[in-house]
């Protein structure tokens, strides 16, 4: 079950909860990815707990989700030049690097440049979430 709810578009937090853990068994589990792995009789303290993480990492990953879907969104609207200027850009080089790279002038990158400033201060403003 655990291998199939990976490979889903959304990744649910497990909580493994069993009456016969083995080591090798709960191993595969949290290397897979579960939140914790709890025999029974469950203390609730501790099943809490795993609940609290678990709603803790899936609103960060939702989260994430939503930062990096809206960020696909963004590049979507860049124009061919924009989206030349944003290879480039990411590359390290200053603008009349990249001018002289596409054969054009820095004028002619610089509102490019702008455009993508703002989407570099959206990237920048997910990441210290």
């Amino acid at each position: 079950m655990q291998a199939a709810l990976q490979t889903a578009a959304w990744r649910p937090p497990i909580i493994f909860l069993t009456g016969y853990g083995t080591v090798p068994l709960c191993v595969r589990a949290m290397r897979g990815g579960a939140i914790d792995f709890l025999q029974k009789p469950i203390d609730a303290e501790a099943l809490l707990a795993a609940i609290a993480t678990a709603l803790e990492q899936d609103a960060r990953t939702r989260d994430r989700q939503c930062q990096h879907d809206e960020l696909r969104q963004r590049v979507a609207t860049l124009t061919p030049r924009e989206r030349d200027v944003l290879g480039l850009v990411t590359t390290g080089l200053l603008n009349k690097e990249i001018a002289y790279a596409l054969g054009t002038s820095e004028k002619t990158i610089n509102p490019c440049s702008r455009g993508l400033v703002e989407l570099h201060d959206f990237c920048l403003a997910g990441e210290s979430h």
